[in-house]
């Protein structure tokens, strides 16, 4: 992080007077101040998310009863873009065509942060 030039700058401008961490503070708690709203962390799309999502939507694995697509891949239980692009998403209004992280998001806010208690 930018901590060692934090440390610099907030020393040079203490002696001009005041702490200088008005001006001068971490990269990292800045970021960190506009990632989080009060109602819990806002959608990244990351995997532990979306398994929490997932488990507020009560998917359980085996939903896909080991489809494949057209390709012959595996759809996989464990992932909520697949649960989606396989049509279960139309349940809670969400159009086969639609996995974008907006709709996921938009889901994540209705479904996890409704339900969930985030400090």
């Amino acid at each position: 992080g930018n901590n060692p030039l934090v440390n610099v700058l907030q020393y040079e401008l203490r002696s001009a007077g005041g702490d200088g961490k008005a001006f001068v503070r971490s990269v990292h708690d800045y970021v960190k101040s506009f990632s989080e709203v009060k109602s819990g962390p806002i959608y990244e799309g990351s995997r532990a998310q979306n398994l929490l999502l997932m488990k507020a939507l009560s998917i359980k694995p085996g939903w896909s009863n080991n489809a494949k697509w057209p390709d012959e891949t595996d759809v996989d239980d464990y992932s909520i873009v697949d649960w989606i692009k396989y049509g279960k998403g139309e349940t809670v209004g969400i159009s086969r065509n639609d996995a974008s992280k907006e709709a996921r998001s938009y889901l994540y806010d209705k479904y996890v942060k409704s339900k969930y208690r985030f400090k």
